[in-house]
């Protein structure tokens, strides 16, 4: 069974799934105001990934149209599982009008050496990850220069996104050790 026709009207879409992240930041300025802040920070980013639901909207005006039965009853012959209806908008995208969530907003914060210092998802106030220059810091190493400079500068990085922005750690366990490390850094720099 099928019809065919002309629609005339308002149509609303909402759909889930990747969307750009001008888009996402258009409608959420919060998430721009902490770029922002990584900027001022001296630092850069990187987007990583987004997922958000958003409407959008167009209006049509006596635009060829039809539905059709959807099949999906394993061959049984029980009849339509459903109707499809398809019909073509226009020859642009339907216009965004709102992001009602973002459920992921992920991006690498960058220093000079390293252009993954961490990973965050600015959505769900979560550190994703923080370099190895930090994790594998073991007293001892304040000797080699090298190594210092290295994990103070990812440190900074990781102590802006957890003791200034109160974000989380994305393994609660690792709380204890980032505890460790930061206060052998912090004692390290009093001397």
């Amino acid at each position: 069974m099928s019809f065919e026709g002309r629609a005339s009207g308002k149509l609303r879409f909402e759909s889930s799934g990747r969307l750009a992240a001008d888009v996402i930041l258009a409608f959420h300025p919060e998430l721009k105001s902490f770029l922002d802040e990584v900027v001022r920070q001296g630092w850069k980013f990187l987007y990583i990934d987004t997922k958000a639901t958003a409407l959008a909207e167009t209006e049509v005006q006596g635009v060829p149209y039809s539905i059709y039965s959807a099949f999906d009853d394993g061959g049984h012959g029980m009849g339509p599982s459903g109707y499809v209806i398809q019909l073509q908008v226009g020859p642009t995208l339907p216009k965004i009008v709102a992001v009602s969530s973002v459920e992921e907003f992920r991006i690498n914060v960058s220093t000079k050496d390293y252009p993954r210092a961490a990973t965050v998802d600015i959505s769900n106030g979560t550190v994703l990850y923080i370099h190895d220059a930090f994790w594998r810091w073991e007293r001892g190493w304040e000797q080699d220069e090298r190594k210092l400079s290295s994990a103070k500068e990812v440190y900074a990085v990781a102590k802006w996104l957890l003791e200034e922005k109160k974000l989380k750690l994305s393994q609660p366990f690792e709380l204890k050790r980032y505890e460790e490390i930061s206060a052998l850094l912090k004692d390290i720099s009093s001397q």
